[in-house]
Parts: structure tokens; sequence; C-alpha cells
């Protein structure tokens, strides 16, 4: 239920409110965009713009819209992690203050409200990729680079995950990138109750290695790794032939995956790949020399007063689209992602839609 007391106009809130609240009562979670995506394609074509619903694979749903000769492509996904234990009514936008709680309402369901209450409220020309699978393995993301996407630069709501905690005024341009590296050995094995070689002592000892690993620095932040896996089992009264685990790992420009397993190998002493998957891994990007930077820059000291370059850092769909363009990221500000207590600022929602609107103006 709303409550009263919010802190600015109470027209202007609940035009907000409305839509997000419509949005957060619309469940997405993948792989079950579909509903969501068409709301929000019916939606478009009400305000002037031409809209593709792709349906990449059987069930899934990007949506892009473009109205006029637009410079400008807004980003955003559409899914939403599954439910968390503890979470009450997740489709039920609640609101105490300047927080409004609800599944995906920061991640990142107000940013879409941002962009839908531009697109029907003004009438300047811009472009919308509302993609899906992102809280996943970013597949859609990855069929949208088959579009054409003839824009200058994009502009994402995207959650601020900026090291020392997001402040309003931030923008994200650049991230680090992810891969998933499987290291494997074997060994000749013996009898358990002899003296042997177990190949979980050898992948205890190739772990540990790992502490060797170099630190790259980044203007905005370092590489990172852990072990998300280990798996290893014998059958019987045998010391264990092969075991495996898995690195996930966080690159920052300058870094690439052929270099970095290469790396893990040598330290290692042990056999290392990527470990396969549907969608190519995201690499990382840098933009902050691009001339946008500066409009950008003037923009947030104009809103919010302030303005400060940051490296996001974990991995997004806007690293699959900065193949195609310069990509930056701008959000609104709240917390407790992934979690039961998912929040976002209504006020910094307001404030978010000020700044888009005023970097249409200047651009478009």
């Amino acid at each position: 239920m709303f409550t009263a007391g919010l802190s600015l106009q109470e027209g202007e809130n609940m035009d907000v409110l409305a839509r997000l609240k419509r949005y957060v009562s619309i469940p997405s979670i993948f792989p079950d965009e579909k509903d969501f995506a068409f709301e929000l394609a019916e939606e478009l074509r009400k305000y002037d713009f031409n809209v593709d619903l792709d349906e990449y694979v059987k069930g899934r749903f990007n949506v892009l819209g473009k109205r006029g000769n637009p410079r400008i492509l807004f980003l955003a996904h559409l899914d939403t992690v599954p439910v968390s234990m503890g979470m009450k009514e997740p489709f039920m936008l609640k609101v105490d203050g300047d927080r409004a709680y609800g599944l995906g309402a920061y991640d990142m369901k107000a940013g879409i409200a941002v962009i839908m209450d531009l697109a029907e409220n003004t009438d300047y020309p811009f472009g919308v990729l509302f993609t899906s699978d992102e809280e996943n393995i970013s597949l859609g993301s990855y069929h949208a680079l088959n579009y054409n996407l003839d824009f200058d630069f994009c502009l994402s709501p995207e959650i601020m995950d900026v090291p020392q905690g997001h402040k309003e005024g931030d923008i994200i341009v650049a991230r680090r990138g992810r891969i998933v590296m499987e290291v494997n050995t074997t060994v000749e094995s013996g009898h358990g109750a002899l003296k042997g070689r177990s190949a979980i002592d050898e992948c205890i000892r190739g772990i540990r290695k790992l502490e060797e690993m170099p630190v790259v620095r980044h203007r905005f932040f370092s590489n990172s790794w852990f072990i998300r896996r280990i798996y290893s089992e014998s059958k019987a009264l045998s010391y264990p032939e092969t075991c495996s685990f898995d690195i996930d790992y966080h690159l920052v420009p300058g870094e690439d995956a052929e270099s970095v397993v290469e790396t893990v190998r040598s330290i290692t002493n042990l056999d290392v790949k990527l470990k396969e998957r549907e969608t190519p891994y995201m690499m990382p990007y840098d933009f902050s020399d691009s001339s946008y930077v500066d409009v950008l820059s003037e923009v947030s000291k104009e809103v919010y007063g302030r303005y400060a370059l940051k490296g996001g850092l974990t991995v997004a769909d806007e690293n699959r689209i900065a193949l195609k363009m310069p990509v930056f990221s701008v959000g609104p500000f709240g917390k407790n992602t992934h979690n039961k207590n998912e929040w976002v600022s209504i006020s910094s929602i307001l404030r978010l839609r000020k700044f888009y609107e005023e970097v249409l103006n200047r651009l478009v």
C-alpha cells in the first residue's frame, strides 16, 4: 500500500509510482519475461515508436523500439532474479517514506519506468532496447547484436555497482569483464590404505598457488577471482584419480580471456580451459575518453550538483552492447539487489528522469 508523507510533489510522485507499481506487479523472473515484454511493446506503440518484438528463441523476447531518427539508445533488462527466501508479496510495490520495495524495483524496473515515462510524455526521438535473460547468461543481449543498432551511444539505468558505494552523480563509463575457467587434473590412483597420490591434493596445491595471481590494476578497479566449484570423488577405497574446480574471474580493460587462461595454467601447472557456455563471455570496456562524457558530466553537475566517473564491478548487458557503441550507466539510488529487502529511492527516480531528459534536450 502507498503511504503518505513523500517529500516531492504528489502528482509527480504518483505518476512515477503508478507506473513502477504496475511494472513490479508483472512477474518477469527469467526465463519467463514474456508478459512484461508484451506490455512494454504495446505501450511503446501507443507512444509512436516503431517496435520489433523479437522472439529470438521460443518464449524469450527482446523489445527494440525507435522513434524518429534517434541518436541515443536506452538499454534495460526485463528480467528479475527469482523471489528471495522470506520475501513477502514480491509483486506488490510497498512504499515507506522515500523507499519503494518490491522484486525488481531497483534492478531494474525503476529505470524502465523512467524510460517509459519519457516515451509517453516527451516527443524526443530515441531508441529503447529491453532485453531478457540478463540475470542468467545474457542470451537476449547476445541476440540483440544482430539488430540494426545504429545509435551514437547508449545509456542504461542499471544498478550502480561501483567501488566504495554509489552516490548520485556517479557515471559508469567502464565495466569489468568476466570469464569462468575449468581446471582439471588426473593422477594415477592407488589403494587408499597405502601411501599414494590424490587428485584432490593436486587441486588444493593448484588453488594455493593461485595466491600468486598478479593483481592487475585499472583506473577504476582491479581484477578479482574466487573458486566457485570443486569436485572429486572415489567410488572405492582408492585415491581419487580426477579432480576439477572452476575459477570465476573478473577481468579489467587490457586483459583478455586467452592471456588469463595461460597465466593460470603457468601458475598451477594444471590443465586449464574456458568453461563452455551457451553465450560468449563478457569482455571489459572503458569509454572514459568518449566525447559524450563531457555532456553527461555537465548534465550531472546541473541535476545532482556533482559528477564522478566510475567503473562497474560486475558484468551486465552493457558489456555486450559495448561491442556496438559507447555505453554509459546512470541509474537510480537503491540497495539490497537480489535480496528480500530490495528497494529504490523514489526521489532518485525523479532526479534520474530529469537527468535523462536534459541529456536528450542537449543531444537530440
